[in-house]
């Protein structure tokens, strides 16, 4: 018997998501199972606790583990830009392991599932992503015809400087209001000031951008 787990964001962001999945690896252990977890979530803590030591990065695993070598890991691995793995998955004792192909399965899902057309790919991601991926996404999306090109420099910049004025002028937020920005002016929203009344004095836009500290490369860092 093999119990096949596909983790949540509540598993690796909440004491009680964890919790709820070590009870369910200790009842599958118990009952001499073969447990199979497949991990796609991007933030949070890891569910397993092994020494990464020496091994290369990766956003993504499905760890196998079998009921006759409980305490042996098998880890299989993908980045966010390489194609989900294909594993091993173990069935009975006397069958043969059958081959599951991660990506054609996750594939055939998004498109049953309609979610090409429930997904607004103009936003930004909610999870965590580093400058090198979320370049890499924005121009896949692009390539794709999901997302439209990124609006000038100086354009978001000028949108970021207002959503600063609308929530009370904050410091130590820029790439908050930066990425944010970014998320509207693609949404196609208008730019709107925080304030009513009379209006400051127009700046340059290089001034602003000066003035919010943010650079083409420290807005996707």
């Amino acid at each position: 018997m093999t119990l096949l787990d596909i983790g949540s964001p509540s598993n690796r962001t909440t004491s009680a998501g964890r919790q709820a999945y070590l009870d369910t690896r200790k009842e599958a252990s118990a009952s001499g199972a073969n447990l199979v977890e497949v991990n796609l979530v991007l933030q949070g803590q890891p569910m397993l606790d092994y020494s990464r030591e020496n091994l290369p990065h990766w956003d993504y695993d499905v760890t196998v583990t079998r009921a006759t070598q409980p305490v042996r890991h098998e880890i299989y691995t993908a980045t966010l830009q390489k194609r989900l793995p294909r594993f091993r998955l173990p069935l009975a004792a006397d069958d043969r392991d059958t081959v599951l192909d991660l990506q054609t399965a996750f594939t055939r899902c998004y498109a049953q599932g309609g979610f090409s057309s429930r997904i607004d790919y103009r936003r930004e991601p909610a999870v965590p992503l580093g400058a090198e991926n979320r370049s890499w996404l924005d121009a896949l999306l692009v390539t794709q015809g999901l997302r439209t090109p990124a609006p000038a420099h100086e354009d978001v910049a000028l949108a970021a400087y207002f959503i600063w004025e609308r929530q009370g002028c904050p410091a130590g937020r820029d790439k908050e209001h930066w990425h944010q920005a970014l998320a509207e002016l693609r949404a196609g929203k208008g730019v709107e000031r925080g304030t009513e009344g009379d209006a400051p004095r127009p700046r340059p836009k290089s001034e602003i951008a000066s003035e919010v500290d943010i650079s083409s490369a420290g807005a996707l860092a």
